[in-house]
C-alpha cells in the first residue's frame, strides 16, 4: 500500500493533515504514534507547520522509514519508471511494517494491513491506499 495527500478545499479553515509525502514524507504526531507502534528504526525530525494568519501551530515530523530492498521479480517493468505494476517479495521485507522500496524512484511508503487498520481505527483516513502484490520465495501469489 502506498499514501498519497489530498487537500481539501476551504477558504474557511485551516485543515492540517496527518501525513504528506511530497517533497519528503512527514506526519502527525498521532500519526507518528501509530507508526512508532508497528516499526522499529524509523528517523524523525521534529518541525512546526502553521498558519500564520490563523496564528495556529501543529507538530509535525520530518520522517525517514527504513528502506528495504524487496522488490520481486514479477515486477513489471523498469525500477525506475512510474507506469508499472509493484510486486514486493515478502522474503524481502522482514516483516517490516512501515518502509520504502529500494530501487523505485516514486515516494512509495509501504504499510502493512495492520498499520493501516490502526490508522482507520483512529480517524485517520485522508490518505489514500493500494493494495500491492506480493510474493514468496517459490513465486506463489500471497494474499
Amino acid at each position: 500500500m502506498y499514501f498519497t495527500y489530498k487537500v481539501p478545499q476551504s477558504r474557511w479553515y485551516t485543515h492540517f493533515l496527518p501525513f504528506i509525502e511530497e517533497p519528503v514524507f512527514m506526519v502527525s504526531e498521532q500519526t507518528k504514534k501509530i507508526f512508532d507502534t508497528y516499526q522499529a528504526r524509523i528517523k524523525y525530525r521534529l518541525f512546526g507547520l502553521g498558519d500564520a494568519k490563523k496564528q495556529k501551530l501543529k507538530v509535525y515530523y520530518f520522517m525517514q522509514p527504513p528502506e528495504i530492498d524487496c522488490l520481486s521479480g514479477e515486477t513489471e517493468g523498469r525500477a525506475d519508471s512510474s507506469d508499472k505494476e509493484i510486486v514486493l517479495d515478502m522474503t524481502k521485507t522482514n516483516y517490516n511494517n512501515v518502509f520504502t522500496i529500494k530501487g523505485v524512484r516514486e515516494n512509495y511508503l509501504i504499510a502493512s494491513l495492520i498499520v493501516v487498520e490502526a490508522l482507520l481505527s483512529e480517524k485517520i483516513n485522508e490518505f489514500t491506499f493500494e493494495e500491492l502484490k506480493l510474493y514468496s520465495q517459490e513465486g506463489r501469489d500471497v494474499d
